[in-house]
């Protein structure tokens, strides 16, 4: 799965996940990109399997639903891809 996150949701999420949190260590593993075009900002791409990406739901649920959003369309273009 993909997950993208703007830069600033993705410190503020890395912040708020506990250390023992499962998601903690997948958060830790996203890659910055750089996108020229002036209508897209950067971007932190989380690229991990489904059961890393419920760990990052259930932590954001939990301590930042601001990254909800994001990570409930990745679950959809899981869904899409794979039916």
């Amino acid at each position: 799965m993909i997950i993208s996150l703007s830069p600033i949701k993705y410190e503020l999420f890395l912040r708020r996940v506990s250390a023992n949190s499962p998601a903690r260590v997948t958060l830790a593993k996203a890659k910055e990109i750089h996108v020229q075009s002036s209508r897209f900002s950067n971007k932190r791409v989380i690229v991990c399997d489904r059961s890393h990406a419920v760990a990052l739901y259930k932590a954001a649920m939990e301590s930042f639903p601001e990254a909800l959003q994001e990570i409930e369309i990745a679950f959809k273009h899981d869904h899409f891809c794979w039916s």
